[in-house]
């Protein structure tokens, strides 16, 4: 590399070489004015296309990404989620962490120690002095492994640490690991660090505004405007994604919003993998989007209503293809908004059509107006400016009235629940403690939530005598609009302390909400989550002890809060917050043990304002409850009634067995006596009396042996096997006569059926020759038939009719005529 390279300084033209930067002809991002669209006219000095555009870290748009080592990447840095099977795990870092082209997808991790602590110790962590880093045994066999690694076992090399080496895959997956000692990811550029603080650099909120575009930082936004992922502010969260529809589409020369998939149709498909569009108009892995893209801002108060594009405008102004005060025409109807070309497609918070809408903290398209209500009730999402006024009227009026005190304090700006947190993986060391930072403020870098992780909490069972001793954590962000429609549930002994059944988000949540995932869950030792709460002073007043808090679980069964811990004494016996003591005020501390439900699905973790019941009961004036009690004592007694019989059943049952057991134990006796009256000496020798002297028959002790010696040389010639292979021929035998029955039986069968055959041919030929003989009769007679009347006729002309009234010759005709019939 050039004199200077890797060196820090405060922008491009200080450096003398800037490792991995292209050089470019425009000085500014495409972002501020440079930027021509190909369905536009040309409007400024110098436009070019979205292919030579820069980002605001001099980086070619196309790879947006600084590294810490000075190259542009593509894609910004993440690790495959743990809720991704393996194969789609590999399917990522082979298209797009390490990439198919000539150089990896994403920036590869690099330890980046803070101004605070710039000394990079020998085991990957900062400390503030060489002095100060704590000391590592050196590698045993430096000739073979001089390199220690981040979990400090020793390697040939970077590439073979964790388990590496196998391959040039394993090895480049290796090579993406953090340090134990600085475990967290940062976000876009790949730099490892100890706590998600260290993250934020002290120069990009330092930099002046001028100055902040020749520094190569990211210049502040309006409140109104949308972070690209370029670096540049949008007036549109839409005006980012038509931005990577043209740099990813060169080809294409117009973008109609509702007619592209922002999932499928703006970023090209990294090897299998299908990228889709953020709303910031970066391209992640569609399995990942919902983790990876940051949620679209909601609109401020002077800029309250969202337009179906993703523009913020004022409360009485136009949205762009409106005209002003056609938004409030309609106040009883539903919204008119544009519809996308897929019938199946959703409208969603930043412009585009999506068959599934990403996380958003802004107002979805149907209730697109911000409305700040009263300090009861926060901001709210409703349809337009005169819904808005009738919310705050009734806001206003539960404030005024005699109840105002009991309604749930509600954070109204600069609250810690709208702190973000970032979705990062941490790399644990299973032998120690790890203090991890969740959620930290934007704005002074504060830390606001944490999670200390006790050593080998999250431990798989397969990897205690393992190769790799760490283990992931991965922690995910949770938008307002997966929060908005849950709700907790008062107790009703409670409710009239609220007014109200159930709290709404604003009157919840008090602190950073998240998701998480372990490679062991349920972990081996509850987790602690630690937060700042909003409104604490205001809860439980005058008690130290903040019993209406609780660290609270979203179930996705019931999109409900529940407490974790749910009972009365639980909350009562362990608080979690106490104000008693200066450094705890404002502060809730809470344990959980998994991150998923009984079905596998993801809990949403927060300190929650759940008003625990009251411990104390009035009574009831109705004999209701005596009823109760009278029918469950019946219950009981005639359950009880039923057991006794069973059981007496059980008991007789059992004695009946032992019964038989007695009585054939008595036959065998009756029968041993029997055998010793016939061949052994009568009752003397069973009864084994000394006075009766009793012999065996002599004849009876001889035939006896006799017998013996017979059974005893029958076994010794081979009687019984010669007995067995005897009967064992004759089976043989028997079955090959069955056998030869069998198939005389299946030929007689045969026979049969073609005798069978045979006769019914015979007979359909009888039938046959018997028609064709009728058939030729009747041809004759009809033939004769006709001959006579023939003959007849000619008769008729020749002869004259002589009538003769004689009635033997009419006799004779009518014999004649039944000769002929």
């Amino acid at each position: 590399a050039a004199p200077g390279a890797g060196r820090c300084a405060a922008n491009a033209s200080a450096c003398a070489a800037l490792p991995g930067a292209e050089p470019l002809a425009a000085p500014l991002p495409c972002g501020f004015g440079f930027y021509q669209e190909p369905s536009a006219s040309a409007s400024s000095p110098s436009p070019r296309p979205a292919s030579e555009c820069a980002a605001v870290n001099n980086c070619p748009a196309s790879r947006p990404y600084r590294c810490a080592d000075g190259a542009c990447r593509p894609h910004a840095s993440f690790l495959p989620s743990l809720g991704l099977p393996a194969d789609a795990r590999a399917r990522l870092w082979a298209d797009v962490l390490l990439g198919p082209g000539p150089g990896p997808g994403s920036c590869a991790p690099r330890l980046a120690c803070p101004p605070s602590r710039p000394v990079r110790c020998a085991d990957h962590s900062c400390a503030a002095e060489r002095a100060l880093c704590r000391p590592v045994a050196a590698c045993p066999d430096p000739a073979v492994a001089p390199y220690i690694c981040p979990d400090l076992t020793c390697a040939s090399g970077p590439g073979a640490c964790f388990g590496g080496g196998a391959g040039e895959e394993e090895q480049a997956q290796a090579a993406y690991r953090c340090p134990l000692a600085a475990p967290v990811l940062c976000p876009g550029g790949g730099v490892c660090a100890s706590r998600l603080a260290d993250c934020f650099s002290p120069a990009a909120a330092a930099a002046p505004e001028a100055e902040a575009g020749a520094a190569g930082l990211a210049p502040p936004c309006e409140a109104w405007e949308a972070r690209c992922f370029d670096g540049t502010c949008r007036a549109r969260a839409r005006d980012c994604v038509r931005f990577a529809f043209f740099l990813h589409n060169p080809a294409s020369d117009s973008f109609d919003a509702l007619r592209i998939d922002a999932d499928r149709d703006v970023c090209p498909d990294a090897g299998s993998t299908k990228m889709a569009a953020c709303p910031d108009g970066s391209c992640v892995p569609l399995a990942m989007r919902d983790v990876l893209c940051p949620p679209v801002a909601a609109c401020p108060e002077e800029r309250p209503r969202r337009c179906p594009d993703s523009l913020c405008v004022a409360a009485d102004a136009a949205c762009p293809g409106e005209t002003a005060g056609s938004a409030d025409a309609d106040t009883d109807g539903p919204l008119l908004l544009p519809s996308c070309g897929d019938a199946t497609h959703l409208l969603c918070s930043d412009g585009t059509c999506r068959a599934s809408c990403p996380p958003s903290n802004a107002c979805g398209p149907r209730s697109p107006f911000r409305c700040l209500l009263g300090a009861s009730d926060g901001p709210a999402c409703v349809r337009d400016a005169a819904a808005c006024a009738t919310a705050r009227a009734r806001s206003e009026a539960n404030l005024a009235g005699d109840d105002a005190a009991a309604w749930p304090p509600v954070c109204l700006s600069q609250c810690y629940r709208d702190v973000p947190v970032p979705s990062r993986q941490f790399l644990l060391d299973p032998n120690e403690d790890a203090l991890l930072d969740v959620a930290v403020d934007p704005l002074d870098r504060s830390v606001v939530a944490t999670l200390t992780v006790p050593g080998g909490a999250v431990v798989a069972d397969g990897d205690l005598e393992g190769a790799s001793p760490a283990m992931r954590l991965e922690v995910e962000r949770v938008a307002a609009s997966e929060l908005r429609g849950a709700r907790a549930y008062v107790h009703r002994s409670r409710a009239g302390s609220f007014g109200v059944g159930e709290f709404r988000l604003e009157q919840t949540v008090l602190s950073p909400a998240f998701r998480c995932r372990a490679g062991r869950d349920p972990f081996r030792v509850p987790a602690v989550f630690a937060s700042l709460l909003d409104s604490a002073a205001r809860i439980n007043p005058g008690s130290p002890n903040k019993t209406d808090v609780c660290l609270a679980a979203l179930l996705p069964a019931t999109n409900s809060w529940v407490c974790v811990g749910e009972f009365l004494g639980e909350r009562e016996g362990r608080p979690i917050a106490n104000t008693s003591e200066a450094r705890f005020a404002g502060r809730g501390t809470g344990f959980f043990d998994t991150c998923v439900d009984a079905e596998g699905r993801q809990l949403v973790y927060a300190f929650a304002h759940i008003p625990r019941q009251s411990s104390t009961s009035k009574g009831e004036g109705t004999i209701f409850y005596l009823v109760q009690i009278v029918v469950v004592l019946a219950v009981v007694g005639g359950l009880s009634i039923v057991m006794v019989i069973v059981w007496l059943t059980l008991r007789a049952s059992r004695y009946r067995t032992k019964m038989k057991k007695t009585i054939k134990k008595t036959q065998q006796l009756d029968d041993e006596i029997m055998d010793m009256k016939v061949y052994g000496g009568g009752l003397g020798q069973v009864g084994k009396d000394e006075e009766i002297q009793m012999y065996a028959n002599p004849m009876v002790v001889q035939f006896k042996s006799l017998d013996d010696q017979l059974r005893e040389y029958k076994e010794k010639s081979g009687y019984y096997e010669q007995k067995a292979k005897k009967q064992t021929s004759s089976i043989k035998k028997l079955e090959e006569q069955r056998a030869n029955l069998n198939g005389a039986v299946q030929r007689l069968r045969m026979q049969l059926e073609e005798q069978r055959h045979r006769i019914l041919a015979q007979k359909r030929l009888l039938e046959t020759q018997a028609a064709n003989a009728k058939a030729l009769e009747a041809e004759e007679a009809a033939a004769e038939k006709e001959k006579e009347n023939k003959a007849v006729s000619t008769n008729a002309y020749e002869e004259p009719i002589v009538v003769d009234n004689d009635s033997d010759d009419e006799a004779v005709d009518e014999d004649f005529g039944r000769e002929d019939v």
